[in-house]
């Protein structure tokens, strides 16, 4: 089964201030999407901690103002490798702040300090992201990689994003974040049925 988020809601946020987060957790928000995988703000780890707050731990590198750009994209191992290890990183921080290992989902951050090759190989290696035991996230919808892969402008790409999440829901990966559900429902609803039984 997956779960596709679109549009904005109350029960997710995303966020890297724990001010800011502290206040939408009055208002009600669930999950926690820490852009930044706890990494810009000290107090995050301990507040989710102590609100039993879900939280999505988010590969990316830099300064805020920096997570979407190409600054960071040396990956000395390779991308995969080098998600992977700051991942851990990310997790070692929640765990260590007190966080319950039930409450952590994990995204590779397709788009964030990687190229669009990266992103297509980080997307082909997406599997070995279940080392974690957690759930999986991705967030691939409209962005640059696919772009290249099919030469379309933004607003074309819908079905470069749910022929991503079929590839993706077949290495592990349960929860996906878009723009345009019913294409990628359909395509998930496929690669469900085609499940090995």
């Amino acid at each position: 089964m997956a779960v596709i988020a679109f549009g904005s809601s109350l029960l997710q946020y995303d966020c890297r201030r724990a001010s800011f987060c502290d206040e939408s957790l009055d208002l009600g928000v669930a999950i926690v999407n820490d852009v930044s995988g706890l990494r810009l703000d000290p107090e995050m780890p301990a507040l989710c901690a102590e609100r039993q707050a879900g939280v999505i731990l988010m590969h990316s590198r830099g300064a805020f103002d920096e997570l979407g750009s190409l600054l960071h994209t040396d990956y000395p191992f390779g991308v995969l490798a080098g998600v992977i290890e700051e991942l851990a990183w990310a997790l070692a921080r929640a765990r260590t702040a007190g966080l319950q290992g039930e409450r952590i989902v994990i995204d590779p951050g397709l788009g964030f300090g990687k190229t669009a090759e990266q992103n297509v190989e980080l997307l082909r290696g997406l599997g070995a992201l279940r080392i974690f035991g957690r759930p999986i996230l991705i967030g691939p919808s409209r962005k640059r990689f696919l772009g290249m892969v099919t030469a379309r402008p933004v607003e074309e790409r819908d079905t470069a994003t749910a022929a991503a999440c079929a590839l993706a829901w077949e290495a592990g990966a349960r929860l996906f974040r878009i723009h345009e559900p019913r294409s990628a429902m359909d395509a998930l609803g496929v690669a469900e049925a085609t499940r090995p039984r």
